[in-house]
């Protein structure tokens, strides 16, 4: 579990997340390895499988990006969501059933071209027209503190408060808190 959040602003994007990981049996670890990083020009955050995380930041390299503005949803619907799943697969971290390829249960945030996009465990991505996302167990949390610093101009501060507001409030978030941004 965890809190990833994303805000969009004019000048690009603002992503962090917490770094608590926990296990099936409930021990909480505060890991050095974060969940939101840079791969080429893009911001990447992850909620859900640390080895899912570990492979976008260490083997994923992104398919090179439309010039159009208006494309950019579809590249991330086909090709950046084709080269994710091969990135997981060719790592390992996609299990099958019955010959049958089953999704990692774990969302991920990309800040690309200005804009978050959610691709969701199932690879449906999406983008919220609030110009803000969260995900993780602490993602309602982290929404609900976005909506009400929706005025300030102060990315950075948003982000910090919507993460510490799940923090506070939900037991699988902690920080340090790793903060990241991009510029369009």
């Amino acid at each position: 579990m965890t809190c990833v959040v994303g805000v969009e602003h004019a000048g690009g994007v603002v992503m962090g997340a917490d770094t608590l990981g926990t296990d099936d049996d409930f021990r909480a670890t505060v890991r050095t390895d974060v969940k939101v990083f840079r791969v080429d020009d893009l911001v990447i955050g992850f909620a859900g499988s640390f080895r899912v995380g570990q492979l976008l930041r260490y083997s994923f390299h992104p398919p090179e990006r439309p010039d159009d503005p208006d494309d950019i949803m579809r590249y991330m619907c086909v090709e950046f969501v084709d080269a994710v799943r091969d990135c997981l697969n060719s790592g390992g971290a996609t299990p099958t059933r019955d010959g049958v390829e089953e999704a990692p249960d774990t969302g991920v945030l990309v800040a690309v071209a200005g804009k978050v996009y959610m691709v969701q465990a199932d690879y449906q991505v999406a983008r919220s027209v609030c110009g803000y996302a969260a995900i993780g167990g602490g993602s309602s949390y982290a929404m609900g503190a976005l909506y009400a610093t929706s005025r300030s101009k102060n990315h950075r501060a948003r982000v910090l408060t919507a993460l510490e507001a799940a923090s506070e409030h939900c037991s699988v978030v902690r920080g340090p808190f790793t903060i990241l941004s991009t510029k369009t």
